[in-house]
């Protein structure tokens, strides 16, 4: 046995050695990707976020307040229009986030000691950077408010009289103190990266045996030693991998600064349980499909969307009981194709090959040299005309028909991620985050914090540990979002009309459930400090009060939910990468099949219109009916404005799809090289990570993509009712896009390719 697995791994290496896209997948790609996002979230905190601000009132507050808000190292006041209507204009052209509006007599509401409002409107589509123009401009009320307070009561009431609040906070981030994003999603999104990859080679090492037909002699002795031999097949993967999983734990923990708080060996443990455990789905996947095509497809549909269901960016607590259903549905799909009977890669490749004179022949064997010929149709007269492009429209349909894999990958999956990756987010907003609370007073005043905490939807009292040491552990050990340590003498401070504190601490390494949890505790603290204020205003005089508030309304998105903020943009973005893999696939199917080849051009337009019309109808399908199903914002832009930029998305997505189709020569290899670039794809687009917060040369190479102009254009016109004069910057982006690929891709297909064929050459 151990010779077995040890001739298997030698194989497999040698294999690696000779192949240079399957080395690349287990080399330069994964670098590639970790460098992507290692760069792209290097600042680690959001700065000179643009915003604008409408002043109304004009006085000498409403002046302060706006020196301080450009002042402010996380913002930038990009702009200052007359009225809401210009200012609205401003978010919808993605030219800023969020509009602060001072409103009239706003100074004169002031100076009479009242609380003068200030209204914050952001853009809740944009829901990270939004969310970090809410903190900036709140701080900057506050800390302002906070100036104004004490004037304001000492010239009211006299200075003697002044006293602070009866309640503050003192908030602190466990394990993350400075709220780095590098830190938390780095972390995250790495491994995320590497388990993809990890199972995309798997799949494919183990899938190219029945391939290429070499699995009988590979596993010729008793079982034993064929278990042996899988494993060394295996085994240099999860060799390579590791070493993965160590340069980006030393990345961050020596390069970036960050340590790791924990065992190192504990941590590279955990790698290669996750690894072991994909392995495991792999093969699974492998004997339940006997393809490499389709093992590959549902290696995208099963681990394409782990990293939404890790739960550690929205909280599994939060998610409906159908996730789990859909969590099992995509585990044991495969089961469901084998069923149906499963067929060897050599069938599928010898039912799939697309030209004939101006359209997609099928053949039943490899075509030889002479039939492709003919079936190109190199010789054929011109003048087919429009009959030429319908032939290939319609031939190219049958094309997807006939490929069980391409069909899962362009139709099936494109349902199934439809209903399957929006139940990760289906709780919309964060609820129940288990937190901690420790009273070391056992006073009335700190019963009564405890009782509403515990009464509060966004946090959950699950334990009431006997001492801050023993909060901080369980903290560590479940993972959960806060703990609240109610120090001795709480109640004694407010009686005596100085101020009672409350701590706070959020875990850092889970950034959005703290905060959740966070925000809600603070509104019980308020709460609280209310009831006191009035208590002591009866026995001692009125505490300093506000002299400004900040009331906060989302603009377009005003569900606020994760999921409205998350999926209309992976929508699009399943739609391109399903469409470019799909299209990728069948073009080296036939590039295998015939070798190289020349497409007329009529025959290149009838394709691309059918494709077109695919993609199309995954627009339609999502803008119409899954947002709608969802329950999404949807419609908001003019039914022409989303048909015209629906077809400059699905145009570029087309062009580029081809582009790319013609540098590969092997069936599987689009999905290969491919398939583990949707992550990072995601966040180059700037939904979720803002462009201001990326190297401005890197966030210039990711308009290179069709989804970073097209996500925001859609997103754009569909949620936020966006004109296409105020998304100039994307359409142009998409339009010179559909030029420029679409041009490479005519001159790879009808130029370059020699209109006689070529053997066919391995990788």
């Amino acid at each position: 046995m151990i010779r077995a697995f040890v001739d298997s791994a030698r194989r497999e290496t040698a294999f690696l050695r000779g192949s240079v896209w399957d080395l690349a997948l287990v080399t330069w790609l994964p670098l590639l990707l970790l460098a992507i996002v290692a760069v792209q979230l290097s600042a680690g905190v959001m700065r000179n976020l643009p915003i604008v601000v409408v002043d109304e009132d004009g006085g000498g507050v409403a002046c302060d307040l706006i020196r301080k808000l450009e002042a402010s190292p996380g913002l930038k006041v990009a702009a200052r229009p007359p009225d809401m209507a210009q200012a609205e204009h401003l978010v919808r052209s993605n030219a800023a986030y969020a509009v602060v509006l001072i409103p009239r007599d706003l100074e004169r509401t002031v100076l009479r000691g009242e609380t003068g409002k200030i209204l914050l409107f952001y853009n809740a589509s944009y829901s990270t950077p939004s969310g970090s123009v809410l903190r900036e401009v709140g701080t900057v009320v506050q800390a302002h408010a906070k100036a104004l307070a004490g004037e304001q009561s000492a010239a009211i009431a006299g200075p003697a009289r002044v006293r602070p609040q009866p309640v503050s906070v003192q908030s602190r981030i466990l394990y993350n103190p400075q709220a780095s994003y590098e830190l938390q999603l780095v972390a995250l999104i790495h491994p995320a990266l590497l388990h993809l990859l990890f199972m995309i080679a798997v799949v494919s090492a183990l899938g190219r045996e029945l391939r290429d037909g070499t699995i009988g002699a590979w596993l010729a002795g008793p079982r034993g030693e064929a278990v042996a031999a899988v494993a060394g097949k295996i085994a240099p993967y999860i060799l390579i991998f590791l070493l993965w999983g160590a340069l980006a734990t030393g990345y961050l923990a020596v390069y970036r600064g960050w340590p790791v708080q924990g065992s190192v060996a504990m941590l590279m443990g955990g790698y290669l349980a996750l690894y072991l455990a994909y392995a495991g789905m792999a093969l699974f996947i492998v004997g339940a499909t006997l393809s490499m095509g389709q093992a590959l497809s549902m290696t995208a549909l099963y681990a394409g969307a782990s990293f939404a269901f890790a739960g550690a960016i929205f909280p599994i607590e939060s998610a409906s009981a159908f996730r789990p259903a859909m969590e099992r549905a995509a585990a044991f799909y495969p089961l469901r194709a084998a069923g149906r009977g499963a067929m060897d890669d050599r069938r599928t490749r010898a039912r799939i090959s697309w030209i004939d004179p101006g359209a997609v022949c099928l053949s039943r064997r490899r075509l030889g040299r002479r039939a492709a010929a003919l079936c190109l149709g190199a010789d054929e007269p011109g003048g087919l005309g429009t009959t030429m492009i319908g032939r290939a429209f319609l031939a190219t349909f049958r094309a997807v028909l006939s490929d069980r894999s391409a069909f899962m990958l362009i139709v099936v999956s494109t349902i199934l991620y439809s209903f399957f990756y929006p139940s990760a987010y289906s709780g919309e907003v964060a609820v129940r985050i288990p937190v901690a609370v420790v009273d070391l007073d056992d006073s009335g005043a700190s019963r009564s914090l405890v009782r509403r905490i515990a009464a509060l939807q966004q946090a959950d009292l699950a334990a009431r540990p006997a001492s801050p040491g023993a909060a901080r552990l369980w903290l560590e050990t479940t993972g959960a979002g806060a703990v609240v340590i109610i120090p001795e003498g709480f109640e004694r401070h407010i009686l005596n009309g100085a101020q009672g504190t409350v701590a706070l601490y959020g875990n850092g390494a889970y950034l959005l459930r703290s905060s959740t949890a966070l925000s809600g505790i603070g509104l019980a603290v308020t709460t609280i400090a209310g009831e006191a204020a009035s208590d002591q205003a009866m026995a001692q005089g009125a505490p300093a009060r506000p002299a400004l508030s900040l009331v906060q309304r989302p603009l377009f998105n005003t569900r606020e939910g994760y999921g409205s903020t998350v999926f209309p943009g992976v929508g699009f973005l399943i739609i391109h990468q399903t469409l470019l893999m799909g299209l990728t696939m069948l073009a080296a199917t036939l590039r295998e099949t015939l070798g190289r080849f020349r497409l007329p051009s009529r025959t290149l337009i009838g394709i691309a219109l059918a494709f077109f019309v695919i993609g199309w109808a995954d627009v339609a399908y999502y803008a119409g009916f899954v947002f709608w199903f969802q329950d999404y914002p949807r419609a908001a832009g003019s039914p022409g404005a989303l048909i015209v930029g629906g077809s400059l998305f699905v145009g570029a997505t087309v062009a580029a799809a081809l582009a790319l189709a013609s540098l590969f020569r092997t069936r599987e290899r689009p999905l290969q090289l491919w398939m583990g670039t949707s992550l990072a794809i995601f966040f180059l687009a700037g939904l979720s990570w803002p462009a201001e917060a990326t190297p401005a040369w890197l966030a210039l190479l990711a308009r290179l993509l069709p989804t970073t102009a097209g996500i925001h254009l859609m997103v754009g016109l569909n949620q936020m009712g966006a004109s296409l004069a105020e998304q100039t910057r994307e359409v142009l982006n998409l339009a010179i896009l559909i030029l420029v690929y679409g041009g490479l891709a005519w001159w790879r297909f009808t130029k370059i390719s020699a209109p006689d064929l070529q053997p066919l050459k391995p990788d």
